[in-house]
């Protein structure tokens, strides 16, 4: 087991120093926001997809440990809905602006910030768990709360718009692309997969960069309980939880996949707050002010809590 110290010198700060830059030069007015949007666009259209792609298409699907995705899941769904009630029951907050609330509670920064530490703290093997849980996140998670921000804003009869929606979605039909890849046995052209690799490369990097600037333009000060409960249920009651389901439900003596598994998606469990339900909030102008200050502070607490899981 890697140390605390080396897991934060050699994996988790220089992946959180990628922040910190975007951060200072957004905070110096050397970058702006407007810079990070079309930092994120690459990322959302061209970076990420090839990414997932690249992941699915070559991933063993055989070895995907379902037992261990469905307790993630499920753990998932139920910060999800805790999150959501305190937020619009308790904090008094719109149901729109509440789903996304609950979804930053249980939605990791997983392509962004986990996968990159959990790749160097476990080594190449944690990849396939990690992007396991992308996959069935991007679809499950990220596909769900599409579809019920639909049906909040827009009524009934809009099952169209919703299937046109999660249809045109880069990130879904990339991982569709992939999955085709895979199940079809079909090669990978040289050139493509040189291009996954290289384009897939800058995802993380570029994320976190643009992430920092619009993040610098946070106001840390007007923090409040809306904001504070889902760094809450993502960095400690996520990971307990989940721990829990894997203690209780899958014993060492049953288990299939092992220790890489258990501790890749711990990791992931514990990670911070995804960037997802802020880009959520941006295409259905949603106040995002609370999200932006929820990712900030679980960015900067998971420095801690991933380093002493390591």
């Amino acid at each position: 087991m890697t140390s605390v110290l080396d897991a934060l010198q050699t994996a988790i700060l220089p992946v959180f120093a990628a922040l910190l830059l975007g951060y200072v030069l957004g905070w110096r007015k050397i970058l702006a926001p407007r810079d990070a949007a079309s930092i994120n666009q690459f990322v959302i259209l061209a970076a990420l997809p090839a990414l997932l792609f690249g992941l699915v298409a070559r991933a063993p699907l055989n070895d995907f440990d379902m037992r261990v995705m469905m307790l993630y899941l499920a753990s998932e769904v139920f910060v999800y809905a805790l999150g959501f009630c305190l937020a619009r029951y308790l904090f008094k907050r719109p149901a729109t602006e509440a789903l996304l609330l609950g979804m930053a509670g249980c939605f990791a920064n997983h392509v962004f910030f986990v996968f990159p530490i959990a790749v160097k703290v476990i080594g190449p093997e944690a990849a396939l768990p990690v992007a396991a849980i992308m996959a069935m996140d991007a679809v499950v998670l990220y596909g769900a709360t599409i579809l019920l921000l639909d049906v909040v804003t827009a009524g009934s009869g809009s099952l169209v718009k919703i299937g046109r929606q999660i249809g045109s979605n880069p990130l879904i039909l990339s991982l569709a692309a992939g999955a085709a890849v895979n199940l079809l046995a079909l090669p990978l052209p040289e050139g493509l997969a040189r291009y996954v690799d290289f384009v897939g490369g800058a995802t993380a990097p570029a994320a976190l960069f643009g992430l920092g600037i619009m993040l610098s333009a946070v106001r840390i000060r007007e923090i409040d309980g809306a904001s504070l409960w889902p760094v809450v249920l993502k960095l400690f009651l996520h990971p307990v939880l989940f721990a829990a389901a894997l203690a209780a439900f899958l014993p060492e003596a049953v288990r299939l996949s092992g220790e890489v598994w258990d501790h890749a998606v711990l990791l992931v469990a514990a990670g911070p707050c995804g960037a997802m339900p802020f880009v959520l909030a941006l295409r259905y102008k949603i106040d995002a002010t609370r999200l932006m200050r929820a990712i900030l502070i679980s960015t900067t607490l998971s420095v801690v809590t991933l380093a002493v899981l390591a």
